[in-house]
């Protein structure tokens, strides 16, 4: 998404945009970095939900 705001290119969807985190995972994501970093893919499959 950063890359298509940055360029104006189209993107495809991030993989990340298919899975729905839990209230667990997202708050282990300092208070600084949310909403501005992203989860790593080991990371989010530890706390998403398909």
């Amino acid at each position: 998404m950063e890359l298509e705001r940055e360029t104006g290119v189209k993107q495809p969807a991030c993989w990340c945009t298919q899975l729905h985190f839990s209230a667990e995972l997202l708050a282990r994501v300092p208070a600084q970095a949310q909403r501005r970093a992203c989860l790593c893919p080991a990371c989010a499959r530890s706390g998403a939900v398909a």
